[in-house]
């Protein structure tokens, strides 16, 4: 009778090279994953600061609206729904501010219902 004397113990060539390729495309996945959520992040928290600076700067004028850039015009906010207009009395601020190339419109209701 014939004894399999095969004390070689391991992974064949064969093995190792499929083994590393399949970590590499798992690897690159996860790198691509990351750099895509790190982008996202970065342009998240960017247009947060873009809506804060101007939130801050509409109530800054709102509080102070006697600085001579504020315009404030009465008027009604009015929007379709659904074929049905709904109407708000109210003011419009504008402003625009040559300084830092800001402008913008917002509406303040004269009561919240």
């Amino acid at each position: 009778m014939l004894k399999n004397n095969n004390k070689n113990k391991g992974f064949t060539l064969v093995e190792l090279i499929v083994s590393i390729a399949l970590l590499s495309i798992i690897l690159i996945l996860f790198v691509n994953l990351f750099t895509f959520s790190v982008t996202l992040l970065s342009k998240s928290s960017k247009q947060k600061a873009s809506s804060m600076n101007a939130s801050s700067k509409i109530e800054t004028d709102t509080a102070a609206s006697a600085n001579g850039n504020t315009v404030q015009t009465p008027g009604n906010f009015t929007i379709t729904f659904g074929g049905t207009d709904v109407s708000a009395p109210g003011s419009f601020l504008s402003n625009n501010d040559s300084g830092s190339q800001v402008y913008y419109k917002s509406f303040i209701p004269d009561s919240i219902p």
